[in-house]
Order: structure tokens, then C-alpha cells, then sequence
């Protein structure tokens, strides 16, 4: 997974990106947005490795395969089992079909609620590389 970049700031800590336009159509503010949600499409790493980049800069950025896998359990396979389980406990509760429908509803939300609570991102962890320097 690859997508094009502008370097937009340099501090003694951090380089920041913003992933183009064109690479969101493929999933590139998606991915960014998981990296970091508060960000939408600007994606900061640390300056480590990094050095040889320069504000204004067009470069191409990647994440590791192990990024996309993660977010598709986060996001999609873990809400679904949470809902399932839900469910299962309500049905053997000898819940009505509205308590299981609303239980199947809730359980993503609370998962989502939880899951952005504690922790959507992972601390001192860089998901993405800068690759190479276009121009």
C-alpha cells in the first residue's frame, strides 16, 4: 500500500504529512484516519530515519500490510463477533427479539466507544514510511 504525499512540517521531533487528494479515492484518508483520527488525512512519524526531507516536498508513503490486516479486525471482524456475542447472550437470556435486535445494535457502538477511549492508536508506533522523495 502505497500513496503520494507533501511533507507540510518539520519540527525537531516529527515530520507531517498530508496524503494527497487523489490517494484518498483508494483508501489513503481511511488508513490515515486510522493511524490517527483526529488527523484525517495529515499523518505525522517521527523525524527518525526521516531527516533528509524538506517542507514542501512530494514523497510516496507506505504502510506495512500488518496496518491494513490490523485495522480490518479493528474495525470490521472484532465489532461483528462483539454484536454476536451480544446476541448470544441475550437469546440465551430468553430475551425478546427487540431486546436481540437492540443488543445486536448497541454492542458495535459501545465496542467503537470503548475501542476510541483506550486507545485507537498505538503509542510511539510509526504505521507509515516514507518510501521515496518524488521531485
Amino acid at each position: 500500500m502505497k500513496w503520494k504525499a507533501t511533507v507540510e512540517e518539520l519540527s525537531e521531533s516529527k515530520v507531517i504529512l498530508s496524503v494527497d487528494d487523489d490517494a484518498a479515492e483508494c483508501g489513503g484518508c481511511a488508513l490515515a484516519s486510522f493511524c490517527a483520527p483526529e488527523r484525517s488525512c495529515r499523518v505525522e512519524l517521527p523525524l527518525d530515519g526521516h531527516r533528509h526531507v524538506k517542507v514542501g516536498a512530494h514523497v510516496e508513503v507506505s504502510a506495512p500490510d500488518a496496518v491494513r490486516w490490523r485495522a480490518i479486525l479493528y474495525c470490521l471482524v472484532l465489532p461483528v463477533l462483539f454484536s454476536s456475542l451480544a446476541a448470544a447472550v441475550v437469546l440465551m437470556a430468553d430475551g425478546s427479539e427487540l431486546m436481540v435486535a437492540l443488543a445486536v445494535v448497541c454492542a458495535p457502538v459501545l465496542y467503537f466507544l470503548l475501542f476510541v477511549a483506550f486507545g485507537g492508536r498505538h503509542a510511539g508506533e510509526s504505521l507509515w514510511r516514507i518510501e521515496e522523495i518524488i521531485d
